[in-house]
């Protein structure tokens, strides 16, 4: 008995060992996680930062843009302007052609996909009468 307690006694003091390096570990990994999460959520805000700058740039961009058009449209003589004016009219009847003719090949498109459906289920009915029509013919039924 002796020898099986002495056993025992080791066994325990080795686990409260054990337990201690264990809880060590995780106390390292937490700091290490920790550290981490700092790191990169610094680096995040930064990049979150440079696109917000870029979008910054971007928006004064196309502000310059626009007030340079602005002002080149002040210079347009009365003749410019109505060229530019029959073009866009242009291009809204074309706009408008083109979206007369892309819904009227979409509503054609759907009547054949109908018009396949039902010839092909008309096929499928005349074939399920035909195999009826031979089955219960000799049934004496139908």
């Amino acid at each position: 008995m002796g020898i099986i307690s002495q056993i025992l006694e080791a066994i325990a003091s080795n686990l409260v060992l054990l337990a201690v390096l264990i809880a060590i570990l995780i106390v390292i990994v937490a700091i290490g996680r920790t550290i981490t999460k700092v790191k990169t959520s610094g680096t995040a805000a930064r990049m979150a930062e440079i696109g917000l700058d870029s979008k910054k740039l971007e928006i004064m961009s196309k502000r310059a843009y626009l007030e340079g058009l602005k002002n080149a449209s002040m210079v347009l003589t009365d003749n410019e302007k109505k060229k530019i004016d029959s073009v866009r009219a242009d291009n809204a009847v074309l706009s408008r052609k083109t979206i007369a003719a892309m819904d009227e090949v979409e509503e054609r498109t759907n009547r054949l996909e109908r018009g396949t459906d039902l010839s092909r289920l008309s096929r499928t009915l005349d074939k399920i009468k035909r195999y009826e029509s031979t089955m219960f013919k000799n049934i004496g039924g139908r």
